[in-house]
């Protein structure tokens, strides 16, 4: 229930990211898909210097798979830092 919950919720607030072409994905399993011009590998790099570690996927998707057990104040920690990530890059 909390990975259907938490990652509905998580993907409505991935949305205000800049530069989103589109947020999908099923329970925790997220994927954003971004802008042409945005490098995910950028992006990647960008978190995980931030402390998040997420991966691209091609050359403008990012996937996160966080633990089921997330809360939603670990969810708006990580719009934080991939805001930082892609705002730095932009």
């Amino acid at each position: 229930a909390n990975a259907k919950e938490m990652g509905q919720y998580f993907m409505d607030k991935l949305q205000s990211l800049p530069k989103v072409k589109e947020v999908r994905g099923k329970g925790l399993l997220v994927g954003v898909e971004f802008e042409d011009g945005l490098s995910s590998a950028d992006i990647k790099h960008g978190c995980v210097d931030r402390g998040l570690l997420v991966t691209a996927v091609g050359t403008s998707i990012i996937r996160m798979l966080p633990p089921l057990i997330v809360s939603k104040d670990e969810c708006d920690k990580a719009y934080n830092i991939l805001k930082e990530a892609v705002e730095a890059i932009m």
